[in-house]
């Protein structure tokens, strides 16, 4: 999956970013899949209509940038999924004072191939 010297091995991890339309949510795993830490915006203190913001999404980012730094992890491959508008603004925080570098990242939002068949026209 990710070409990492073996050196390196134990300080790489994986970040899944879920952007939802009502909240973001950032997943922080080691290679192997075990879950190292996590982060939203409710946990911030963000209620209801507020989870959905890009400002909440960035400060999750910060958030799990430093449950990151404090594992120990130093090389993260990013993965996002989904439609909302915390997507870039959590990668934002992420990155912040480049604590944590990036190796790539891979947009894994679902594509419908012609999809569901739409509900027939409505006739007044």
């Amino acid at each position: 999956m990710i070409n990492i010297k073996k050196q390196n091995w134990e300080k790489t991890a994986y970040i899944s970013i879920n952007a939802s339309r009502n909240n973001t949510l950032l997943h922080l795993a080691s290679l192997t899949g075990r879950t190292l830490a996590w982060s939203c915006p409710a946990i911030l203190g963000f209620n209801k209509g507020k989870r959905k913001t890009p400002y909440a999404a960035y400060l999750a980012g910060l958030d799990l940038r430093k449950k990151a730094k404090k594992a120990g992890i130093r090389n993260v491959y990013i993965f996002f999924k989904g439609i909302g508008r915390g997507k870039l603004s959590a990668i934002k925080g992420l990155r912040k004072n480049q604590v944590i570098k990036i190796i790539g990242f891979k947009d894994r939002t679902p594509v419908p191939f012609n999809g569901c068949r739409p509900p027939k026209q409505r006739r007044l």
